[in-house]
């Protein structure tokens, strides 16, 4: 019998021996991937060749943990140190294994079509330079006199453009540069910026890629700005809508002062006048109206019909819709074909003329008090 001491001591070792790297397999990647994004191969193939010993197959949906996955083209980064390190045939080999996890058709599609050509351009130059001389007898050569040779004129150093990049990178450079004025001319800034970053880490001096780099930072500037203004011109708009004039001519007027020249500005300043003195209008007419209707109801409830039909005839071309100008003028025609005989019909006739009227503008109006209960009858019976 072992003695649980040595057991427990055995269990501790065999866990100390168990690799880590295939519990986290896709962290290893990450880091390895982001270190040779940053032009460190030698740290980044270590962490690449450890997540291949947790997941060995390039995949466009790797699938990491519970419902997750993600892009996995670790044989992509071991080409590209293989690349920068002038190993084509290591190089090739490894982008062979990415495209069989369908890299074209991934995130790094566009960076993997650019790299091709350079890596199969370097291995058959590569293979051509391997191959053994061929053996062929040469006649003697005749002594020529020595020939004199003028060294070039030395080069002064001038500034570092794609052309100074490196040759094996130069391809690379010059597709990513259009990769990055695409994006810009689209909108993706965040993907020109890091087409662009991509190039300094192959360039870190290249003047078109700093330069693209402004005219981002420039154009992100510009429309961060157009956005506000817009911002600013939707809450104008909303004010007007929610009938808050005050606030809509404050808010206008502050961006008057930002955008003194924008005829959109200018053109809700003018809206908001409008809308401000047809508000006037609307309570001069309203005050109007209550005027009119005090003066025929008080005639009325005096008793004074004749002066109430000859104030509600005057309020009326000024309040065509006042529902009470048209049913006290009815009251007061009722009223008066019951208290004098002499043009009763007539009386009657103008009476249900002015109910009916008073009654398509207003169905479901509370009828006033103190209205006499016959004259009730003919306005109900209009």
């Amino acid at each position: 019998m072992i003695s649980w001491r040595r057991f427990l001591a055995l269990i501790a070792a065999i866990l100390l021996t168990v690799p880590a790297y295939g519990l986290e397999w896709y962290k290893a990647y990450e880091r390895g991937r982001d270190r040779i994004k940053n032009g460190n191969c030698s740290e980044g193939q270590d962490l690449i060749f450890e997540a291949l010993q947790g997941n060995p197959r390039d995949d466009l949906k790797a699938p990491t943990y519970g419902t997750q996955n993600m892009e996995y083209f670790p044989h992509y980064y071991l080409a590209l140190c293989a690349f920068q390190a002038k190993k084509g045939a290591d190089a090739a080999r490894y982008l062979r294994e990415a495209e069989g996890g369908r890299i074209a058709s991934s995130k790094l599609a566009s960076e993997y079509e650019a790299m091709k050509p350079q890596i199969d351009a370097m291995q058959k130059e590569q293979q051509q330079t391997t191959k053994p001389p061929v053996q062929t007898t040469k006649p003697p050569e005749e002594k020529k006199p020595p020939v004199v040779v003028t060294p070039p004129p030395e080069k002064k150093p001038g500034p570092t453009s794609t052309v100074d990049a490196k040759p094996d990178n130069a391809l690379l450079i010059k597709a990513i540069l259009k990769q990055t004025r695409d994006a810009l001319s689209e909108r993706r800034y965040e993907d020109a910026k890091t087409y662009a970053n991509s190039i300094l880490r192959l360039d870190p001096a290249n003047r078109d890629a700093r330069n693209l780099l402004s005219e981002i930072a420039g154009k992100q500037a510009e429309e961060l700005q157009a956005n506000e203004k817009q911002q600013k011109i939707r809450e104008v708009q909303n004010a007007m809508d929610a009938g808050n004039q005050e606030s809509a001519e404050r808010l206008a007027l502050a961006l008057k002062v930002q955008y003194p020249t924008d005829p959109r500005i200018e053109s809700l300043l003018k809206q908001i006048q409008s809308s401000r003195n047809s508000q006037v209008d609307v309570q001069k007419q309203e005050e109007a109206r209550k005027n009119v209707e005090r003066d025929v109801l008080m005639a009325y409830y005096r008793g004074d019909y004749g002066q109430a039909i000859r104030a509600a005839n005057l309020g009326l071309p000024k309040a065509p819709q006042s529902w009470r100008l048209h049913f006290f003028l009815g009251c007061s025609y009722a009223a008066l074909s019951m208290l004098d005989e002499n043009g009763s019909e007539d009386r009657l006739r103008l009476a249900r003329e002015s109910f009916r009227r008073a009654r398509s503008l207003s169905l479901t109006t509370n009828l006033p008090p103190y209205i006499s209960p016959k004259i009730l009858e003919i306005y109900k019976s209009s």
